[in-house]
């Protein structure tokens, strides 16, 4: 039986765990060990601690991701605070374990240690940003979200002990070995695959020479391989695409093998977002961003089996994303101005009305009589919401009219006209501005892009987190801003 310093020693011990969420299971079982060794009272001590869930399963903190936006104007309640934090994760780790924790806000001082306070209110992207100059800078809320919605930039899957044979190319820095900094040291190089880390020691990152690093160096050597964790940086899903893995499409080839085009899979995936006859790509990294059409069918048989076949891997658009434009019903009749073409009774059915019109860039409206025709409007139209829709010769009655808007990519929220008052990078070059698919493509390529402001045919002006949240916008109604609510492919 242990006495009483005995058992304060312990709980101590317990308590400076680092709990982070990959090692929950680590920690419980440590706990589970204290508790065999100390009495009663000890274990009493020990569930008093600070309030925490001990219903908290491993599988609920799998489910369970933290997304990360600007300091929110209302915070909420606390439930608790850390001051000089470890590291973030380890302030997301106890907020998963503190009861009523839903967000925690913190901050950071110059060299010092983060402070994470954590607070019972449950936080979304849209709410209001602190007004606050300093906490804007210091500080920025994180949120529980479920994984598959977390808006985090980047992803990273434990391997296991050790390190990787060949690939190294940067590490030893001792401020660098701690789990928040290695994932953002290898979150914002290039060309990192894989970090080892080695506590308070180093954060050594591994580059694509490292192949799968499944073979890796567990024990000997002069590195201490057995101290070393290594981490694989994992693809972050774009909602447009689906993966459906080695090889490439056997037919509907129509470009490929620019290397400038497959600088890395969200160059690529950007090219194919800009190309409405764009149905799949093939990758190889450094090599070809192979583009294939319609042709290719579902691409389910595809050219597998030996080594050039299978460096490539194919993506499939999904099917919202291959429709540029959706159509808007907006009721009976047709517009009073802006008719430039129709009464071709070829064309009109409802898909067959939607199709030229979408093939047309001038087309705006289209007004459909089933049989008769797909009577298109261009901008003369207006608003259109002046429509003929009784009397005259053309039928007004038995037209039904459609309005023409663009898909909005899953990867932006519209905020609305202005542009953002801080943190522009680039803009005005026409070719970027051609249309919002090809702006909202080259913001989804450039990790720096926050926060777009569109002036067709003008500028797609780009902008950094300097914008904040962008909220406090320029009135300037010709612009339109749109913001990135998740990030693009990226290895």
């Amino acid at each position: 039986m242990l006495g009483a310093c005995g058992i304060l020693g312990l709980l101590a011990i317990s308590r400076a765990v680092d709990v982070r969420t990959a090692e929950h299971a680590k920690f419980e079982r440590s706990v589970r060990n204290l508790e065999i060794q100390a009495d009663g009272s000890a274990k009493a001590l020990m569930r008093r601690d600070a309030g925490r869930d001990s219903g908290l399963t491993e599988e609920k903190m799998q489910d369970e991701c933290y997304g990360e936006r600007t300091l929110v104007a209302d915070e909420g309640p606390g439930v608790g605070d850390r001051i000089g934090a470890d590291s973030i994760e380890s302030c997301e780790a106890e907020c998963s374990e503190i009861k009523g924790c839903e967000s925690f806000a913190v901050c950071t001082h110059g060299s010092h240690p983060p402070n994470c306070h954590y607070k019972s209110k449950k936080v979304t992207l849209d709410e209001a940003a602190t007004s606050h100059a300093g906490k804007l800078k210091d500080c920025k809320t994180l949120y529980k979200t479920k994984c598959k919605d977390a808006p985090h930039p980047q992803r990273f899957s434990k391997l296991g002990t050790g390190y990787c044979p060949t690939g190294y190319y940067a590490g030893w820095v001792a401020a660098d070995g701690n789990l928040g900094s290695c994932k953002a040291k290898c979150q914002e190089e290039e060309k990192c695959r894989f970090f080892a880390l080695y506590e308070g020691k180093t954060c050594s990152r591994y580059d694509s020479r490292a192949g799968d690093c499944n073979e890796r160096v567990e024990e000997g050597g002069e590195y201490s391989p057995e101290q070393h964790t290594t981490f694989a940086k994992t693809e972050k899903v774009d909602p447009r695409y689906r993966k459906l893995g080695k090889g490439y499409c056997k037919s509907g080839y129509y470009a490929g093998w620019k290397a400038e085009d497959a600088i890395s899979l969200a160059v690529c995936a950007a090219k194919c977002g800009t190309e409405s006859q764009c149905h799949y790509f093939a990758f190889v990294e450094g090599k070809t961003c192979s583009r294939y059409t319609g042709d290719a069918k579902d691409c389910s048989d595809r050219q597998v089996g030996d080594d050039r076949a299978d460096e490539h891997i194919t993506y499939a658009k999904t099917q919202e994303t291959q429709a540029l434009y959706h159509f808007t019903k907006l009721g009976i009749g047709y517009c009073s101005l802006g008719y430039y073409a129709g009464w071709i009774p070829a064309e009109s059915t409802l898909q067959g009305c939607k199709a030229k019109c979408e093939a047309e860039s001038g087309c705006r409206f289209f007004a459909l009589y089933e049989g008769k025709t797909c009577s298109r409007y261009d901008s003369r139209a207006g608003d259109c919401s002046q429509r003929v829709t009784q009397g005259g010769q053309f039928f007004p009655e038995s037209h039904v009219l459609y309005a023409k808007s663009e898909q909005a990519d899953p990867r932006f929220r519209k905020l609305g006209s202005g542009y953002c008052l801080s943190g522009y990078y680039d803009g005005w070059k026409k070719e970027d501005a051609a249309s919002l698919p090809i702006c909202a493509a080259k913001c989804g390529a450039e990790s720096q892009c926050h926060y777009f402001a569109l002036v067709e045919g003008k500028t797609c002006s780009r902008y950094t987190i300097d914008a904040k949240d962008c909220s406090n916008r320029h009135p300037a109604d010709d612009h339109t801003t749109y913001a990135k609510i998740a990030e693009v492919l990226g290895e």
